[in-house]
């Protein structure tokens, strides 16, 4: 099933915001909870832009996190990962049991997978790679050929990206489904923005 307006792809659409990570090359402060504007966190600005546009979005935090701290509101839907030092892949496997355990997203049929850290993409962006996402498939979006984020996973991948481990993502899982996997170019710089040091946060405070 394809999607054609933003209803339809808001009604089975989830947006699954990879948010467990250390962030080594940031420093020893948590990049997370350091401030993109005057109002929002780093993970605040890039939860609400998703939010904007998707009617179900859940975060993927550590065990242990603290949502005031990360500038989330307390009641942000949230999974929880116990594993978030083995790397992404596995913190992205917790957050897809949780999915597929999930009653009240029972319907959803895809998962745009997002990173925490990538604070800006455009709505039009959204409903570009929205419309092009089915339960079948892998949708990637790509800027002057470099490929970025969110990446729409089709439920019918979901059980593999529930098994996934250590810190190389869904890499290996797309390589192994590449008769499923398109790339879809889009007009917007960031999708392939995100932050990882200090200098790459200046580039975007308080614009």
């Amino acid at each position: 099933m394809s999607f054609n307006n933003t209803d339809a792809q808001n009604d089975q659409v989830v947006a699954l915001i990879v948010a467990a990570g250390f962030s080594t090359r940031f420093g020893n402060n948590d990049k997370r909870a350091a401030k993109l504007n005057r109002q929002q966190t780093l993970l605040a600005a890039s939860y609400h832009c998703a939010a904007s546009f998707f009617k179900n979005v859940r975060v993927i935090i550590r065990d242990d996190d603290d949502m005031s701290t990360l500038g989330l509101a307390p009641n942000t839907p949230a999974y929880r990962t116990p594993h978030a030092r083995q790397g992404q892949g596995a913190s992205m496997a917790d957050g897809f049991r949780a999915l597929l355990a999930d009653k009240t997203l029972s319907d959803m049929q895809i998962a745009a997978v997002w990173l925490g850290d990538i604070p800006r993409i455009t709505p039009n962006t959204l409903m570009q790679l929205s419309c092009k996402a089915n339960a079948n498939n892998i949708i990637r979006p790509t800027y002057a050929g470099q490929v970025g984020h969110p990446v729409f996973f089709g439920r019918r991948f979901w059980p593999e990206l529930a098994e996934l481990g250590g810190d190389k993502g869904a890499v290996e899982l797309i390589k192994q489904h590449q008769a499923f996997y398109r790339k879809v170019e889009v007009d917007d710089s960031g999708i392939c923005r995100d932050i990882d040091t200090q200098d790459d946060l200046k580039s975007f405070q308080f614009r």
